[in-house]
C-alpha cells in the first residue's frame, strides 16, 4: 500500500484561523507565509466560502505540498460529495498532494458510513496515493471501531498530545504537572504504543503541539509558554529526524474560528499569534 515519503515536519493549517469567511487572497497570503517555513501542510477543508476558495489550487500556486483533508458534513452528504468531486479530485491531479485525509477526530461518522464511504472512494480513485483518516490516539488504541477502518486506510493518521489537564492551567498559563521533557516522553510513549498495535503500518502524526498560554483569544503570554513550546517542539523535531516519521506540527496560526472550544488551550497552539506576529517558537 502507498505511504507518505518522509519529509521534514509539516504544519497544520486552518483557513478559518482569523475569519469565518476567508477570501482566496487571504488564504494565498497564509500559504505563502507557510511556505517560507515549511514544505508541507496538513489541511482540514478542501475549500472555503462555498467554493470561492480552492485550497488545493492556492497551495499548488504557492508550491506547497498538502496532506489534504476532506471535511465531513453530518447530515449533508451532498455537501461532502460536492467538495470531494469539485476540489479533492482536481487537487490530486495537480500533483502536489501527498495524501488524502477523510475526517478528523470524528469517529461518529463511522456509524453513519461516511468515513468508510470516502476512504473506499479515494482508494479507488487514487490507487497510488496514500489515503487515511485522522483520529485521536485513544481511538486507535482502544476504540473497537478502529478495526472497521484498518482495511480501508493506507496509514494510521493520529493526533498525539502529551497527557495534561486540558481544563486547568498553572500560574504561568501552562499545562499543570507537565514540562517539555515529560510531555515529549508522553508523546513518544503513545506513538510507540500505536506503532506496536499496528505493525507494518505507517503511522503519521497528523497533529502534535504545545499551547503557549491558556484562556480566551488574546490571553496574556508568559515567556515560559514560548520557551516550553520551543523546547517540546525541538524534542519532537529531533525525534522525527532520528525515527524518520512523517509529522505535522499544530498549528501555523493561532485559531480564532473553526477551533474546538472545549479547552481554552486550543486557541493558543499557533506559531504565529492572533495579530499575525510570529511568537518566536521556531521562527
Amino acid at each position: 500500500m502507498p505511504t507518505i515519503p518522509f519529509h521534514n515536519p509539516g504544519v497544520t493549517y486552518n483557513g478559518l484561523h482569523s475569519t469565518e469567511n476567508p477570501t482566496a487572497a487571504e488564504v494565498a497570503a497564509d500559504l505563502v507565509t507557510t511556505k517560507q517555513h515549511f514544505g508541507s501542510a496538513r489541511t482540514y477543508y478542501p475549500q472555503y466560502g462555498g467554493g470561492a476558495v480552492d485550497v488545493g489550487k492556492v497551495a499548488s500556486d504557492a508550491h506547497l505540498s498538502l496532506l489534504l483533508g476532506l471535511f465531513l458534513f453530518p447530515g449533508h452528504d451532498d455537501w461532502t460529495d460536492g467538495d470531494y468531486q469539485r476540489f479533492v479530485k482536481p487537487a490530486v491531479a495537480r500533483g502536489n498532494i501527498e495524501g488524502v485525509l477523510v475526517g478528523n477526530e470524528d469517529p461518529d461518522m463511522i456509524g453513519y458510513g461516511i468515513i468508510p464511504k470516502y476512504l473506499q472512494q479515494a482508494k479507488s480513485d487514487f490507487p497510488q496515493l496514500p489515503v487515511g483518516t485522522s483520529q485521536t490516539s485513544s481511538f486507535w488504541l482502544s476504540d473497537g471501531r478502529a478495526e472497521q477502518l484498518l482495511p480501508l486506510v493506507d496509514f494510521i493518521g493520529v493526533n498525539i498530545y502529551p497527557a495534561w489537564d486540558w481544563q486547568r492551567a498553572d500560574a504561568n498559563n501552562q499545562p499543570i504537572g507537565v514540562d517539555p521533557e515529560t510531555g515529549f516522553n508522553s508523546f513518544s510513549t503513545t506513538y510507540n504504543q500505536i506503532k506496536l498495535k499496528y505493525p507494518g503500518r505507517q503511522v503519521v502524526v497528523t497533529e502534535t503541539g504545545w499551547p503557549t498560554t491558556f484562556g480566551p483569544i488574546g490571553a496574556q503570554q508568559f515567556p515560559v509558554g514560548i520557551s516550553n513550546a520551543r523546547d517540546y517542539l525541538q524534542r519532537v523535531i529531533d525525534w522525527v529526524q532520528a525515527q524518520q516519521v512523517v509529522l505535522y506540527i499544530h498549528n501555523m496560526f493561532d485559531d480564532q474560528f473553526g477551533v474546538d472550544t472545549s479547552s481554552p488551550f486550543n486557541y493558543h497552539f499557533g506559531l504565529i499569534d492572533n495579530t499575525g506576529k510570529p511568537k518566536g517558537i521556531l521562527f
